[in-house]
C-alpha cells in the first residue's frame, strides 16, 4: 500500500516539474500522454499486469517497434498500477466496513427482538401476580374496630342519605324556575335592549376591554397630520331587517376617519399655478378607523364593499358591515383607483376591536 502510494505521489510531483518547465514528461506528445491515461484509467489491475506482459514481448522481440513510445507506455503503466493497487486496497476496506455495519444492525436486531420478548414476559408475569391476588381477596377491605376510629367523624347511613335527598330536592327547584323563566322569555314579543358590551365585560367576557367611547378617544389624541382633515361624510344606509334584531338592540358604530388632501401637479395647475399661488387641494387619500369592540363573534373580521354612487359618478359609497349588535354604516368618497401596496400606506386590519382601512389614490404621472 505505501509504495504505491509513493510511486503515485512521486509521479505527482514530476508532472507539477514538467509543467513548470514547460516540457514532456514522457518525451512523447501531450495529445498522445492524453490518450494514454486515458486507456490505462479504464483497465482494471489484472488487466494492467497482463498489458505489461505484452509490451516487454513486443520490445524483446525486436522488429520495426517505436521504442520511445511503448518506453512512455510503460512508464505509465507503472503509475497506473499503482493507482489500481490503492483502488483494490480502498474497496477492500469499504467491504470490510459494510460488513461490520451490516454486522451491527444484525446485533441490533436480534438485542431489540430479545429486549421485547422479555417485555412481553414481564407483563404476563405482572398479569398472572394481579389475577392471584384477585383470586386471594387481596384487595378486599381491612375489618375495622370501633376504637381504631376514635377521634374520627363517623356519619349515619340514614342521616347522610336525608341530606342527600334535601340537597337533590333544592337543585330540582331551582332548575324548574330557571326553565319557567327561559319559558317567559321566549313568548315574550318585546324587543329586548341588551348592552351587549357591557354584560360581556361585567361577566369577564369581553375580548376586547376597551369601551367605543374609550377607543374613540384614544384615536382622537393621535391628532391629525398636515394634510389630514377629519372625515364624516356619513350616508344613509338602506333600511335592513337584520336576524338577529329580536335578540340585540341594533345601533351605529362610532368611528373616527381622516381625509389626506394634497395638490396635484398635472399640466393645467403647472401652467396656471406656482408654490407661492398653488392650486386648490384635492382628495388623496382616506384613513377609516370604526369601532366595534362589542362584536358577539369576534373571531369574524368586519368587510366594506363598494358601490357605485348614481347622483355623481365621480363619487362611490363604501360601506361596512361587522355584524351584531352593530347596523351597516356607509360614507361617500372619491372614486378613484386605489395604492395596494403597504409601502404606499395601504392598511387593512381587525385588532382589538378596530377596524382599520387606510388607503392613498394613484396618482397620474405627467411627462415635462
Amino acid at each position: 500500500y505505501w509504495e504505491s502510494l509513493l510511486k503515485v505521489c512521486d509521479d505527482e510531483l514530476e508532472n507539477l516539474d514538467a509543467q513548470d518547465n514547460r516540457r514532456s514528461k514522457y518525451g512523447i506528445h501531450k495529445s498522445v500522454q492524453r490518450e494514454i491515461s486515458q486507456m490505462l484509467d479504464e483497465k482494471s489491475h489484472s488487466e494492467l499486469i497482463k498489458l505489461r506482459s505484452e509490451i516487454r514481448d513486443k520490445l524483446d522481440g525486436g522488429g520495426n517497434v517505436d521504442i520511445p513510445y511503448w518506453e512512455a507506455l510503460l512508464s505509465m503503466l507503472n503509475v497506473f498500477e499503482a493507482k489500481a493497487t490503492l483502488n483494490d486496497f480502498h474497496q477492500a476496506l469499504l467491504n470490510k466496513r459494510l460488513d461490520q455495519l451490516r454486522k451491527q444492525q444484525m446485533g441490533a436486531a436480534v438485542a431489540k427482538a430479545i429486549r421485547k420478548e422479555i417485555e412481553e414476559d414481564a407483563e404476563e408475569d405482572e398479569a398472572e401476580a394481579e389475577e392471584e391476588s384477585v383470586e386471594e381477596g387481596d384487595f378486599s377491605p381491612e375489618l375495622l374496630n370501633e376504637a381504631d376510629l376514635e377521634g374520627e367523624v363517623i356519619v349515619d347511613e340514614e342521616e347522610d342519605i336525608k341530606q342527600l335527598e334535601a340537597q337533590r330536592k333544592i337543585v330540582l327547584e331551582q332548575v324548574a324556575r330557571e326553565h319557567a323563566l327561559d319559558a317567559a322569555e321566549k313568548t315574550s314579543s318585546e324587543v329586548r335592549e341588551v348592552d351587549v358590551g357591557h354584560q360581556l365585560r361585567a361577566a369577564g367576557l369581553a375580548r376586547f376591554s376597551l369601551t367605543e367611547q374609550e377607543l374613540l378617544a384614544k384615536e382622537e389624541g393621535k391628532g391629525m397630520g398636515e394634510d389630514e382633515a377629519k372625515f364624516a361624510a356619513e350616508v344613509d344606509v338602506p333600511n335592513e331587517t337584520y336576524w338577529w334584531h329580536d335578540k340585540y338592540r341594533p345601533r351605529k358604530p362610532r368611528y373616527f376617519n381622516r381625509v389626506r388632501t394634497g395638490y396635484e401637479w398635472n399640466k393645467y395647475n403647472q401652467t396656471h399655478y406656482d408654490k407661492e399661488n398653488p392650486p386648490p387641494k384635492v382628495v388623496q387619500g382616506y384613513k377609516f378607523n370604526i369601532f366595534f369592540p362589542d362584536l358577539i363573534d369576534p373571531s369574524k373580521a368586519p368587510t366594506y364593499t363598494l358601490h357605485e354612487f348614481a347622483p355623481d359618478p365621480t363619487f362611490c359609497i363604501i360601506t361596512f358591515k361587522a355584524g351584531p349588535p352593530y347596523e351597516d354604516i356607509a360614507f361617500k368618497i372619491v372614486k378613484r383607483k386605489w395604492e395596494f401596496g403597504h409601502k404606499r400606506g395601504f392598511k387593512s386590519k381587525f385588532e382589538r376591536g378596530v377596524l382599520y382601512l387606510y388607503f392613498n389614490f394613484q396618482r397620474v404621472r405627467y411627462r415635462r
